[in-house]
């Protein structure tokens, strides 16, 4: 969600001050979509915003968990991520977070977005929230998978007002 929300920022930034967004996004936004008239800026919480080398599985079963999840989007396997809400849920005794494996097709897609396409578009100058005024990003030091490094190094390279 954090990650969405820095992207949600760049396009919303970007349409208020008339740039396109075409290079971050490949294509051009739907025309009916519509954006806030006034935007104060964006906050972030635990952003993934690159992930722990230690925290990604071996290429060949990157590869094949691809190539899995190309077939099998729904599927749950036990390779993939566990999500276990019970030392995050609020209030403790709430069921509304996901709990299990996710599925390989959001599996995927976490890990290309967060080892790959912020990465890319922050080293490529397409992702410098350059038109946000105000940027707090929220991360923590203990994070088994999102490296508060890559957080700050986020932060370092922003082109903020």
């Amino acid at each position: 969600g954090g990650a969405l929300a820095v992207y949600a920022a760049e396009i919303i930034s970007r349409h208020l001050n008339n740039i396109p967004c075409d290079d971050l996004m490949g294509k051009s936004l739907h025309p009916s979509l519509s954006f806030p008239r006034t935007f104060l800026g964006v906050v972030p919480i635990t952003p993934a915003l690159g992930v722990r080398p230690e925290a990604l599985p071996p290429k060949p079963i990157v590869w094949a968990l691809s190539v899995a999840a190309s077939l099998l989007p729904s599927a749950q396997l036990s390779l993939a991520p566990l999500e276990d809400p019970e030392h995050y849920n609020c209030p403790p005794e709430t069921k509304r977070n996901y709990s299990g494996h996710w599925p390989l097709g959001t599996s995927k897609m976490l890990l290309d977005l967060t080892a790959y396409q912020i990465p890319h578009d922050v080293s490529r100058n397409k992702l410098t929230l350059a038109h946000v005024d105000k940027v707090l990003i929220l991360a923590g030091e203990k994070d088994r998978v999102i490296p508060v490094e890559s957080c700050q190094a986020f932060y370092d390279h922003l082109q903020c007002q």
